[in-house]
């Protein structure tokens, strides 16, 4: 399964980083609810920031290294697909199959 099936992000499946965030949404909620049936005023605020920006550098690393070619080749028809000037992608992969001068650098051109 890669994230860009159907057209939809799935979250990276390296490193165990579902399992992350699931557990602190679970976390999160728990600890609301009882606060709020307790009555009390603790400070979450601090636990939830710490561990969320914890959240966001697992979800970095675990992303950065759930790309394969296939993720990659699912990324290029996406953009691809969702490109305004499709016309000028083309012409571009038009160059590069006729291999045109246009594409090579200019100290290897003849």
């Amino acid at each position: 399964m890669t994230r860009f099936q159907n057209n939809r992000h799935f979250l990276p499946a390296r490193f165990y980083f579902r399992y992350h965030a699931l557990v602190l949404a679970i976390v999160v909620c728990l600890l609301l609810i009882i606060e709020w049936a307790l009555g009390t005023r603790w400070s979450l605020f601090w636990p939830f920031i710490i561990w969320g920006l914890m959240v966001s550098i697992h979800y970095f690393f675990s992303a950065a290294f759930d790309i394969n070619e296939v993720w990659a080749d699912d990324r290029v028809l996406d953009v691809k697909t969702r490109s305004y000037d499709l016309g000028h992608i083309m012409n571009i992969e038009d160059r590069i199959d006729h291999t045109h001068d246009s594409i090579t650098p200019h100290t290897e051109r003849e």
